[in-house]
């Protein structure tokens, strides 16, 4: 069989072929632009609201231990309280803002080449006269971030504490406190802001006795560092420390356990060397995690950093939490207080 073509009836078949080719999509010159989210050559992608990552405290060297919740504590006295960080997937610029119920009293200020502002207090606040708008010092406000086309707001609050000085932290005075405040503990007492609670099994002697030592290994001596101290009992009043005694119903509670961990780590535990045996984790640190990697798996946040950097934590904390304590002034006074009380 044959098939013949004329010239004359193929020709406008083809003529539609080609033009169906060049009028399609978005590349060939249609003068057509795609602006939808739909994709296809030369969209334009949707724009997105920035977002806040989070806040930390502002001591932080670097970005970003961030905060559980959005929930701030800060000693009285003290202005600039935490960063809040955020992100914009777009890469524009961030703009931070402050509205809320006490927003007159919150200022924030962007740090210029990053996407991080601090937060901080207009004037120095004052526990005794708080000016928030529940007078409770707590201060509510939220933190807006913008592109200038989208935003987005979270809630913060900052909670004004007590100056925690060596002046204002008093010693426990003797008397066990007991009521269902902290319940299953059931009698406590507070040694220099250090609140310290016994459960049901624990006898009264006993606790007076834990009590009796935590006065004596807080008071300030003749080789106390007040700096340091203060330090401590600030932060015992900040993040309300509270020391258990007594068996729990933790899984992982074991009497053992705890005379050969906890008990060495705080030099305390059974040794038969005298008082000026002090335990050094950072000595201990280098020796069983020389390459840091129980650290970085249980600190994540040093998880690229080398282990001579993490090591280096012992004498500077540029990229870190700040230290509350330094070991070599603190050892010195522990070997101080038990020689004295030995004498």
């Amino acid at each position: 069989m044959k098939f013949r073509f004329h010239l004359k009836s193929i020709l406008p078949f083809i003529s539609v072929l080609i033009l169906a080719a060049c009028g399609g999509g978005g590349g060939g010159g249609g003068g057509v632009e795609v602006t939808s989210a739909g994709g296809g050559y030369g969209a334009t992608p949707a724009n997105t609201a920035p977002v806040i990552l989070g806040g930390y405290i502002h001591t932080q060297k670097v970005c970003c231990y961030f905060n559980d919740d959005n929930d701030f504590f800060s000693p009285e006295g003290v202005i600039a309280v935490f960063k809040v960080s955020a992100s914009d997937a777009e890469g524009g610029s961030i703009v931070f803002s402050i509205s809320g119920n006490d927003a007159s009293k919150i200022s924030i200020s962007e740090n210029d080449g990053s996407d991080e502002a601090i937060v901080s207090f207009v004037s120095t606040p004052d526990f005794e006269n708080p000016v928030d708008a529940n007078g409770d010092n707590i201060y509510s406000f939220n933190v807006s971030v913008s592109d200038g086309t989208l935003s987005s707001t979270q809630a913060f609050t900052i909670t004004v504490t007590q100056d925690a000085s060596a002046v204002n932290a008093d010693a426990w005075n003797g008397v066990l406190v007991k009521d269902d405040r902290y319940t299953p503990y059931d009698k406590y007492g507070s040694s220099y802001n250090l609140i310290v609670g016994a459960l049901p099994n624990v006898t009264d002697g006993f606790i007076t006795n834990v009590l009796n030592i935590a006065n004596k290994m807080l008071a300030e001596n003749d080789v106390t560092d007040s700096v340091n101290r203060d330090l401590l009992l600030s932060n015992f009043n900040q993040y309300k420390a509270f020391q258990r005694v007594g068996k729990t119903n933790m899984s992982s509670y074991d009497p053992a356990l705890n005379n050969g961990n906890w008990q060495w780590s705080a030099s305390t535990g059974c040794d038969a060397q005298p008082y000026f045996r002090v335990f050094n984790p950072w000595r201990q640190q280098k020796r069983f995690d020389n390459e840091c990697r129980y650290i970085k798996r249980w600190v994540p946040e040093l998880e690229n950093r080398s282990a001579k950097e993490i090591h280096a934590l012992e004498t500077h904390d540029d990229y870190y939490l700040p230290k509350i304590t330094n070991l070599k002034i603190s050892a010195e006074e522990s070997k101080a207080m038990f020689k004295a009380a030995g004498s």
